[in-house]
């Protein structure tokens, strides 16, 4: 399989996940990288704008999906993934599993008369994702104490690795006086 393909296929992915399309070619990017690749070698290779890229990088490294560096030589920004990519995904659906799990129980309590065959079928269902979401959140643990550990150093060593989040800039200048900057 080419490198064109495998990001086309993460892309599809993505996007039936319900993510943008380019954020899906962009992680698949990043993971087939030999290490850290520069916005514009990446807006290249993905065949977008420096700005579209960088829309889609600001939210993923305020999430912790992406690290961002700055090379001090030529003041390059450089990205790479980060575990929590993932973590964010199978949270996502650790969440959407408990959800599915308590709305079918609250169904059957709620719900008299039902044949014994549908009482078991929401039984059993209600179960398997109660069982595949608290799998899937021992997992997750474990993960993010590695991960959290992983990012603290790498802010210690690059200060300038994650930017302010935006609302913050927003709730400052909503309180300064027009004129004060």
């Amino acid at each position: 399989m080419q490198l064109d393909e495998y990001l086309e296929i993460l892309g599809e992915a993505y996007a039936c996940l319900g993510r943008p399309r380019l954020e899906g070619r962009l992680v698949a990017l990043l993971l087939a990288s030999p290490g850290p690749i520069a916005l514009g070698e990446a807006a290249q290779m993905l065949g977008v704008t420096k700005n579209a890229l960088l829309k889609l990088l600001t939210p993923m490294t305020e999430r912790g999906d992406v690290m961002r560096t700055l090379e001090p030589s030529t003041r390059r920004h450089l990205f790479e993934l980060t575990d929590h990519a993932f973590i964010h995904d199978l949270r996502t659906e650790v969440a959407n599993r408990q959800k599915i799990s308590e709305a079918t129980l609250a169904y059957l309590k709620s719900t008299r008369g039902l044949p014994p065959h549908t009482k078991s079928r929401l039984r059993g269902h209600a179960e398997f994702t109660r069982r595949l979401a608290h799998q899937i959140g021992r997992v997750l643990k474990h993960q993010e104490s590695k991960l959290a550990r992983e990012v603290e150093e790498h802010i210690e060593k690059d200060w300038y690795a994650l930017p302010p989040r935006r609302k913050r800039w927003r709730e400052k200048e909503k309180h300064e006086p027009k004129g004060s900057r």
